[in-house]
């Protein structure tokens, strides 16, 4: 696995690799619904942040279904760090962004990869 690094808008450093899996995922979780990535951003900035199920979706099904969260719904550090530079704004009004320094653009595509999110997580474990 490649070894690039990218700068986070917070001026962190995470696998590129990362970064494009977070962000494919992240992005097909805010498809799926939107509530579950406010979750997600919820429990990002506060760790006792519970997810519950609502009328609108079970965040916690949709979030395990993208690898954002682990079986005990817990945030991996490197997920939560690129996803709490990938967004902007509040509840609802939250859009995504290029997490990456200087390109805080809206984004609208992601380079997929051909790992799962987990694999990628595991390999920067055991580096």
């Amino acid at each position: 696995m490649s070894s690039v690094m990218s700068t986070l808008r917070d001026g962190s450093q995470v696998l590129k690799v990362t970064v494009d899996a977070v962000m494919s995922n992240l992005m097909g979780a805010r498809e799926d619904n939107m509530i579950a990535v406010v979750d997600l951003v919820e429990r990002c900035r506060d760790d006792s942040f519970s997810f519950f199920a609502n009328p609108f979706c079970d965040s916690r099904l949709i979030l395990r279904k993208y690898e954002l969260i682990n079986e005990r719904g817990e945030v991996h550090d490197e997920v939560k760090k690129v996803v709490l530079n990938a967004v902007q704004g509040e509840d609802l009004s939250l859009k995504l962004v290029s997490p990456l320094f200087q390109e805080a653009r809206e984004v609208t595509v992601v380079k997929k990869t051909e790992l799962s999110l987990q694999e990628i997580l595991a390999r920067t474990s055991r580096d």
